[in-house]
């Protein structure tokens, strides 16, 4: 019994190592969603809007600045809109 808790505490602590614990961690883990190397001011803005739900799907904490960036993206987007 004792080695199943030792396998299980094992891959718990692997699984924690290979989540990325910031959006930049998952953005470079995932070149695909990388909104970063767009040009366009608003295709940007669209491209962070899809990496950023997929990584608070993917159990990503966003820090601070991050919300602060998901903030300034909105404003954006409305700005974009209302054009």
């Amino acid at each position: 019994m004792n080695s199943v808790y030792s396998h299980f505490a094992e891959w718990i602590a692997q699984a924690k190592l290979s989540t990325a614990k910031t959006f930049s961690d998952w953005l470079d883990k995932n070149p695909s969603f990388d909104y970063r190397k767009i040009d366009d001011e608003y295709a940007r803005v669209k491209a962070f809007f899809v990496a950023f739900n997929k990584a608070l799907k993917a159990g990503v904490a966003p820090t601070k600045e991050e919300w602060a960036k998901y903030q300034l993206a909105r404003e954006i987007n409305k700005e974009q809109i209302w054009k």
